[in-house]
């Protein structure tokens, strides 16, 4: 398991160390969770990254925002550590299109 305190450290830490799924907040310090989606997204060697954004917010404009910034999932906290485990479990199963067509 890897950990950063920071947006631009998840940033760097996705792009060295190509985690199977990435869990993360959108309100990081410095750059924010939608900027490190966005970008990791658009880089081929990260885009098939499954994104999982755990959110304490719960408005539908925020978690829309989420998934056009390229979430997979968006899971608004607390969340059950079971549907954790399975929203990892589905999205580690499910083939990713985007892996195909991004570039760096």
């Amino acid at each position: 398991m890897l950990t950063a305190a920071d947006g631009q450290s998840a940033f760097a830490e996705a792009v060295r160390e190509k985690p199977d799924v990435i869990i993360m907040d959108l309100e990081l310090p410095g750059k924010s969770g939608f900027e490190v989606a966005r970008d990791l997204k658009a880089r081929a060697d990260t885009c098939a990254i499954p994104l999982i954004a755990a959110t304490g917010y719960s408005h539908v404009k925020q978690l829309d925002l989420a998934r056009a910034s390229g979430f997979d999932a968006v899971m608004v906290k607390p969340c059950d550590p079971q549907s954790l485990v399975a929203e990892i479990r589905r999205l580690l199963r499910k083939p990713n299109p985007a892996a195909a067509t991004a570039t760096e």
